[in-house]
């Protein structure tokens, strides 16, 4: 493949086709900036409306594949249920995919990979199980969220360090990071959409507690293995598994590791390119 990349107004997405680059050129694969060369047209789409300039129209004139990945949200806050982009794409990867919905045969369940410089080197099972706070969450107020926070907050067994703010008031990243710091758990929770970018910043940091919901992941993570889920509408029950959890410092730690495990597993740049790959040279 000569691949060519288009992400809205130009704007190059950190966390999706860079991270691609060396793995595709390893497997003898490469990238132009001309649409009259590309034999593949990977297409970003971040809102309902395609506009991208007239590289799209060279492309479509000259009938190559189109592999369209799609971050837009849905379901919760989002825009409802997925519909495709009127391109007649040969690939669509959906980051927000939603169990039991049904989906075209060409559409295939997607994430980003870990963040740069998230990949923190685990800390002792002594430092994990010592620390201050049982779970923190500090981000953009949601149902969702405040639901599960006030249940926690309200029931008194579990100490919650919690912060809302707006996009306009985050911290700098290495102060949010070291917030988490002192928290056993994070939690990661649906917000305007179904997939947060917290798993892929946070899971060196602490193990993951992670809200039920209707996300359907490329690579799943399993309850009690390498997270906690966590079911807000089974409140007191749910949190009674948490301090279970948390009173038990080998079994804490094994998940803590084994989320670790699962995202340099299925979410390092070389997985996540290769698992792309895959879907491609199998349905091309």
């Amino acid at each position: 493949m000569n691949i060519i990349t288009i992400s809205p107004n130009n704007y190059i997405n950190p966390h999706l086709f860079p991270t691609y680059k060396e793995t595709f050129e390893t497997n003898g694969h490469t990238f132009t900036d001309n649409p009259n060369e590309c034999t593949h047209y990977f297409l970003e789409v971040v809102s309902g409306t395609v506009n991208y300039t007239s590289t799209l129209n060279v492309v479509k004139e000259r009938n190559i594949p189109i592999i369209v990945f799609d971050n837009r949200e849905f379901h919760v806050m989002g825009t409802g249920k997925w519909n495709p982009i009127d391109l007649d794409a040969s690939i669509y990867f959906v980051r927000t995919m939603i169990k039991g919905e049904e989906y075209p045969d060409n559409v295939f369940p997607y994430d980003w990979t870990y963040f740069n410089g998230c990949n923190f080197p685990p800390v002792s099972k002594e430092e994990l199980f010592n620390r201050p706070y049982d779970v923190c969450f500090i981000g953009v107020e949601a149902p969702t969220r405040k639901s599960i926070i006030d249940g926690m907050v309200n029931d008194g067994r579990l100490k919650v360090k919690y912060k809302f703010n707006d996009h306009l008031t985050r911290l700098p990243h290495y102060q949010w990071i070291n917030e988490y710091r002192e928290s056993k758990l994070f939690l990661e929770c649906d917000g305007g959409g179904l997939a947060s970018e917290k798993f892929l910043q946070l899971f060196s940091i602490s193990p993951m507690l992670k809200n039920v919901n209707q996300h359907k992941m490329a690579f799943p993570f399993t309850d009690g293995i390498n997270c906690i889920e966590f079911d807000q509408d089974k409140m007191e029950e749910e949190i009674e598994k948490v301090v279970d959890i948390l009173n038990h410092k080998e079994w804490l730690y094994d998940i803590y590791i084994g989320g670790i495990d699962h995202m340099k597993t299925f979410y390092s740049e070389e997985a996540v390119s290769k698992y792309v790959l895959k879907i491609i040279n199998n349905n091309l």
